[in-house]
């Protein structure tokens, strides 16, 4: 009977209904299309499910064909599922799908077809097709300030990634990253770490927290003494007319 009722989803009656159902949840959504190209120069082709709880700071340039996926409207009570820090530069393309929720701190930039997953479908009852399964909603991805994801890297899972950190274009981080980290390959593996005594890259082995490392207040007040334009990333990121001769 289950079985039944999953192929009768596909009628012709049904495909209209949803469709439907579809255009208008997007008439309604979109004068919040609108105010978020006019307030935050977001493209029309960025995609929101949720927007309401979805948090973009100042100055934040979102890519275009970004897509934001709050999975569950319960989540991260009193804050945002998805959070955009101040003068972050999210490039074209990027994933969010968030199960609890996904902070990305300020100053970080991503280059295209970044991803940050948080929630997955279940795969403990594989009689249910996976479409209509549910969505995990406990894990939450961290990231801290002035971070850089190179081209094609993903965050999965319950993950905190440190301030001043850089993860390699395809690289897979599963796991917590300590700040200032050079992150590479699919398994995510720290190979070196930024010393500001040094002021250069230096291997694991060679690195002292104590004598290296700045604190995150510190760190701030070292960012926020640049003057940071958004002028230049909405031409790189943006969509229709943001071409530049």
């Amino acid at each position: 009977m289950r079985m039944l009722e999953f192929r009768e989803y596909g009628t012709v009656p049904n495909i209209v209904l949803s469709r439907g159902v579809t255009f208008a949840r997007g008439m309604i959504a979109f004068p919040f299309k609108v105010l978020d190209w006019l307030v935050h120069g977001v493209p029309f082709s960025v995609k929101f499910v949720r927007r309401l709880r979805v948090t973009l700071s100042s100055a934040a340039s979102i890519g275009a064909g970004t897509v934001f996926n709050v999975n569950h409207a319960d989540t991260a009570a009193g804050e945002g599922a998805i959070q955009i820090g101040r003068a972050s530069v999210i490039g074209r393309n990027n994933f969010f799908s968030s199960g609890n929720q996904i902070a990305i701190g300020d100053y970080v930039l991503t280059a295209p077809c970044v991803s940050f997953i948080s929630a997955s479908h279940s795969v403990a009852d594989m009689s249910v097709p996976m479409c209509a399964s549910s969505v995990t909603k406990g894990d939450s991805i961290s990231v801290g300030e002035n971070c850089f994801f190179g081209y094609g890297s993903s965050v999965i899972g319950n993950v905190k990634v440190g301030y001043g950190s850089v993860v390699a274009a395809f690289s897979v981080v599963r796991t917590d990253v300590p700040p200032f980290s050079l992150v590479v390959g699919s398994e995510g593996r720290v190979i070196k770490r930024y010393s500001f005594l040094r002021r250069l890259w230096v291997p694991v082995r060679d690195y002292d927290e104590n004598v290296d490392m700045v604190d995150v207040v510190t760190y701030r007040e070292m960012l926020r003494s640049y003057k940071v334009t958004g002028l230049l990333p909405y031409t790189a990121l943006g969509g229709l007319l943001s071409d530049r001769l």
